[in-house]
């Protein structure tokens, strides 16, 4: 049995991703299983490589996929018991790292940093690549801080978290995950189903969302806020795009996706007010 598959299968379902020809790789996996299908082989654990790539590629698991199931199960407890053990020092770094945070789950741009720090630790990388890798994640570091330098200049005038105080001030927490001023607002009107509006209230709240009934008449102070901080935004990317494209599509498609995919769910979801504003 050739070892090394296991950690070249794993390697390309993790990169191929979830898309079908990963789910067709999957079955791929049985190979390594005892004879009665029942367990993965023993034979495999001395192979940390590929027992850290199997685990990685195991969380493109979706629903149904018992197979990446149990190859959680059994990689992980010997992982955890052989990695800090490991004679190679940045293989035991990586095996730590993927059992607290496995790299599916990771933002892109930390898990690039801590891979980079790696390589730097593996005995005969390519120094020119190295000395890339680190210029381009200062690079696209120096743009995220001008990006986000703008946002925070447009949260502070905007002054949403102090007019409306039950709601959690997130801007650099979504900034990483999606940096964009619509989903920052999202975070605010996530909080205000999840812990403010009563039914009634969220019921008209998302009507005139639907409506996108500038008037807002008939909805709570504070909800107007958000309308007005949610009508603001998209006026102003209208006009952006506008300006630099000659058209403004996305702004259609924009509000389309708040009224038809998102406000309907938080709504099915509110709950009775847990907070009041003081």
């Amino acid at each position: 049995m050739n070892l090394q598959t296991l950690f070249s299968i794993s390697t390309v379902c993790l990169h191929v991703g979830n898309n079908p020809l990963n789910r067709s790789l999957i079955d791929i996996f049985k190979r390594f299983k005892s004879d009665e299908g029942d367990e993965f082989k023993q034979e495999i654990v001395s192979d940390l490589e590929g027992l850290l790539s199997l685990y990685e590629a195991a969380y493109l698991r979706t629903q149904g996929e018992s197979i990446l199931d149990e190859a959680v199960d059994f990689t992980k407890p010997h992982l955890a018991a052989a990695g800090a053990g490991a004679e190679d020092s940045t293989l035991a770094e990586r095996i730590a790292h993927a059992l607290k945070w496995p790299h599916r789950k990771g933002m892109k741009r930390v898990e690039h940093l801590f891979f980079i720090s790696i390589y730097g630790k593996t005995q005969g990388h390519d120094e020119a690549v190295l000395k890339l890798a680190k210029l381009s994640f200062n690079v696209v570091q120096h743009l995220y801080q001008k990006e986000l330098g703008v946002l925070t200049k447009w949260w502070i005038e905007l002054d949403l978290p102090k007019r409306t105080s039950y709601a959690r001030d997130r801007l650099v927490e979504v900034y990483l995950y999606c940096f964009t001023r619509v989903t920052t607002i999202g975070s605010v009107y996530d909080d205000t189903y999840d812990a403010y509006g009563t039914i009634e209230e969220l019921e008209d709240f998302t009507a005139a969302i639907h409506r996108w009934d500038t008037s807002m008449q008939g909805i709570e102070p504070k909800m107007k806020i958000i309308f007005e901080a949610i009508t603001s935004s998209y006026d102003a990317i209208h006009e952006m795009t506008t300006e630099e494209f000659g058209i403004s599509y996305c702004w259609d498609y924009g509000k389309s996706a708040i009224c038809c995919k998102f406000i309907p769910r938080r709504s099915a979801m509110a709950g009775q007010r847990l907070c009041t504003d003081l």
